[in-house]
């Protein structure tokens, strides 16, 4: 590669951050169109009915450019809270509470994990989540607390650091992975949706 290609990436680098713009970019260009997840309403409560408190969700579309980016096959994770029967996320537009429909019918594959955590630390987990309401998204990735994004939210919401989640570096970035979490010995998959209405379960 020339010379001045890295000249200009070393400047431009001073001047905007390249990271943030080259996720942002990624975020919002769609590859063709694929058919996104339906489950009738029947399934839905009964889908409800099967997940527990801090049970955490994971989420993938397919037509995605933002997939051939963020590393591992799940690129959004939110966390649920079986007493409102609400998603808890982090999205590009801050702190969101999703129903379960909302969330599933965002993409083609939906993973559940199960943290291994005790009905009193679940509580707090949940309870922690919702502090971070007024908390605006990090499109930035900077791991300040001030704003959050997706994966980041439940590594602060886990305050006793039972999950043991830590970062992996993206480009030249720590970065809390979504999919991550599913590879910790202490979350265990559970359950897999798939388009159209497909579900795999998994020993719970």
């Amino acid at each position: 590669m020339p010379i001045w290609i890295y000249s200009l990436i070393a400047y431009l680098s001073t001047k905007i951050d390249l990271f943030q713009f080259g996720f942002f970019i990624a975020s919002n260009i769609r590859l063709p169109y694929i058919k996104k997840i339906q489950l009738t309403e029947t399934r839905l409560k009964a889908l409800e009915n099967e997940l527990q408190h801090g049970d955490l969700l994971f989420g993938r579309r397919e037509w995605f450019l933002k997939n051939t980016i963020v590393p591992g096959y799940y690129k959004h994770v939110g966390s649920w809270d079986a007493e409102k029967k609400l998603v808890i996320e982090m999205q590009d537009d801050g702190y969101t509470e999703s129903t379960l429909q909302q969330f599933i019918e965002r993409y083609t594959e939906v993973g559940i994990g199960r943290p291994f955590f005790t009905k009193e630390y679940a509580t707090l987990f949940i309870k922690t989540l919702r502090t971070f309401s007024d908390k605006d998204y990090d499109s930035k990735f900077s791991q300040n607390t001030s704003q959050m994004y997706c994966s980041e939210s439940i590594h602060c919401a886990d305050v006793e650091n039972k999950l043991k989640y830590s970062t992996t570096k993206v480009l030249w970035k720590q970065v809390y992975i979504p999919h991550e979490l599913l590879n910790l010995p202490t979350v265990k998959k559970i359950m897999i949706i798939k388009k159209p209405n497909f579900i795999e379960y998994f020993e719970a």
